[in-house]
């Protein structure tokens, strides 16, 4: 970006490995610069849906799915991302019908296969179903495609009571998964793991938040859910949600977003929990955090 920073390609493909890194915040500018050289480009309008769908700003993206869509109608990732959009919101027949026009202009289409299998009513045909399983044996098949044919496969066999054949495709898809944070730097680390927390357990003591600046923050109209998984902290937001001034938003990555950010945040060589330090010195007391214009 620094070699071409005006340039449509890098900004469009920067951002969407950003997204793709879980870190849709930083792809948000870069994408939006992409459509500020061409308002028309196909590709930034549906990697920046994307990112806004991941920065929890799903709503956003929707007429940026439709404006990619009027201009070149056969552009599928837009077609099948407006459909997962759709299916997400509940409507589950106007997406499978989207769907099923990408199949329309191309049959052999993974994700559309996948999300058809996984997320909607409609059953897979058996020339789908058989058309999904030879893509399996397509050696040029990628390896983040072959995992969703194999956690379409498994769905579709379990639904139809071939319960072996099911868990044979699930445990396929998830050693690809497995081997795919692998590749990418995103699997888990048993040492890294502990590092992070023996850091925390260093840096968070008693005496450490009694020195660190306050946030500044006096309003109570903000509720954070925290919790282990599966330890009801869903069923504690679908109460608390249950009351007509509270918004249930789901799991949020926000906290994971600023830890990202805070190093840079402060001018901190370290990343996170390490920059935590900096946070001692007055004149960084004043950092402050955009709340995406959330209230409670």
């Amino acid at each position: 970006q620094r070699l071409a920073p005006n340039d449509l390609a890098t900004l469009t493909n920067l951002g969407d490995m950003l997204t793709l890194l879980d870190h849709p915040h930083a792809a948000i500018p870069l994408l939006e610069a992409a459509l500020k050289i061409d308002p028309n480009c196909v590709e930034a309008l549906n990697n920046l849906a994307v990112a806004l769908k991941d920065a929890n700003r799903a709503a956003e993206g929707l007429p940026l799915l439709e404006r990619a869509i009027q201009l070149n109608p056969q552009y599928t990732p837009a077609i099948n991302n407006l459909a997962t959009a759709q299916i997400s919101n509940g409507q589950v027949a106007e997406g499978t019908v989207l769907l099923d026009k990408i199949l329309a202009l191309n049959p052999r289409d993974i994700p559309a296969l996948y999300t058809l299998a996984t997320s909607t009513k409609r059953k897979l045909t058996d020339d789908e179903v058989q058309r999904t399983q030879s893509l399996l044996e397509q050696s040029e098949i990628s390896p983040e495609y072959r995992e969703l044919l194999h956690f379409a496969l498994s769905t579709v066999f379990d639904k139809r009571e071939s319960h072996t054949l099911a868990f044979d495709h699930a445990e396929a898809a998830n050693r690809s998964k497995k081997a795919n944070y692998r590749r990418t730097g995103q699997d888990f680390d048993r040492r890294q793991h502990l590092e992070l927390v023996e850091a925390n357990l260093k840096l968070f003591t008693r005496e450490a938040f009694a020195s660190l600046p306050t946030s500044g923050l006096q309003d109570e109209t903000p509720i954070f859910v925290l919790g282990m998984p599966r330890s009801g902290t869903t069923l504690v937001e679908q109460i608390l949600a249950s009351h007509p001034q509270v918004f249930g938003a789901g799991e949020l990555n926000d906290m994971a977003q600023i830890a990202f950010d805070l190093p840079g945040l402060l001018g901190a060589s370290a990343s996170f929990p390490g920059c935590i330090e900096k946070l001692h010195q007055p004149e960084r007391a004043s950092v402050r955090f955009d709340g995406g214009g959330n209230v409670r």
